[in-house]
């Protein structure tokens, strides 16, 4: 998958992609649903790995990240 596609995630190595756990920025939770399309589409196993220091996100963003479907 080309790599410049994705803000929140490198995927130059898929099946394992990683989190650019700096990008995520407050309001995050869209484009984490944008970028994980490519990935489900694939209909392949893929790892997403969260390393290194993770900020707080918002309980909004958290909430849609985990459990909400899109608009």
């Amino acid at each position: 998958m080309a790599d410049n596609t994705f803000e929140l995630r490198d995927a130059s190595d898929f099946p394992t992609v990683r989190s650019r756990t700096n990008a995520a920025r407050p309001g995050y939770a869209r484009q984490w649903e944008d970028e994980m399309e490519p990935f489900v589409a694939k209909a392949e196993p893929f790892a997403i790995i969260f390393a290194g220091e993770r900020s707080e996100e918002r309980l909004e963003d958290r909430e849609r990240r985990h459990s909400h479907p899109r608009d």
